[in-house]
């Protein structure tokens, strides 16, 4: 669902709130239905994803799961997120004033730009709880941090925060602000895409996307595999231990 903001062309979609800073379950379903809203309102020109004021979120919420049947379940779910986000009719703007862990920091890389809080941290802690990468972030986070940056984030799953991130990733300096300011920032970037004219901006949306989409595709498929070899290889190693 979508919201209203201070501008009429530039509405808001929440991926966590103050009372659940993770992932709805329903959050695939929520985004396609703001597409189609979008697609329904020829004013909206932009969208703004945003989360809660210390959290913007941590991904889907691994609590309640078995560690195996999680990574059953995780393929799927990850993989339907990046293409709904990359065939979104309209730019996407995430407004990360708070942390964004895991599958929240993939989500905001998948969007057109983002805007990241100097203090708050953020970084992928999938490899540290034994589920290989997903979201495309094998690929997104090279084109959004630079491969350097984005393999250590990969691999170590270190927290960073805003700060150093920029200070080691040159493209996204200019997208680093005090996290009282991320969400001004944000609404001005979304503010410059309504500019043009709805339909000029729509086409060089698409165009942009398209090659990311094709790029993070041939990413789901490899990371997908790497997750069926995980499984057989933690179900091998069981096997050998009830022995």
């Amino acid at each position: 669902m979508l919201f209203q903001t201070s501008h009429r062309e530039i509405a808001s979609l929440h991926v966590s709130n103050r009372s659940c800073s993770y992932f709805p379950s329903d959050l695939p379903d929520q985004i396609e239905q703001a597409a189609k809203e979008v697609r329904n309102d020829g004013c909206i020109r932009a969208v703004l994803l945003v989360g809660g004021d210390d959290v913007f979120s941590y991904g889907s919420d691994l609590s309640d799961h078995a560690r195996e049947q999680e990574l059953a379940d995780a393929s799927p779910y990850y993989e339907v997120l990046p293409q709904l986000l990359l065939s979104f009719p309209v730019p996407t703007v995430a407004a990360m004033q708070g942390h964004a862990i895991s599958g929240g920091l993939a989500l905001g890389a998948c969007c057109t730009t983002m805007v990241l809080a100097e203090e708050k941290l953020y970084g992928m802690n999938f490899v540290e709880i034994g589920i290989p990468a997903v979201m495309g972030t094998t690929t997104i986070f090279d084109s959004v941090f630079g491969s350097t940056v984005a393999r250590a984030m990969l691999f170590d799953g270190a927290l960073r925060t805003g700060r150093e991130l920029a200070e080691h990733s040159p493209s996204i300096q200019s997208l680093v602000k005090p996290a009282n300011d991320v969400i001004e920032h944000a609404m001005h970037l979304a503010w410059q895409f309504t500019l043009s004219e709805r339909s000029t901006c729509t086409i060089l949306n698409n165009s942009l996307n398209s090659s990311r989409r094709e790029k993070v595709t041939r990413t789901l498929e490899v990371e997908r595999e790497m997750i069926r070899m995980h499984r057989t290889k933690q179900h091998t190693k069981h096997s050998k231990n009830e022995l």
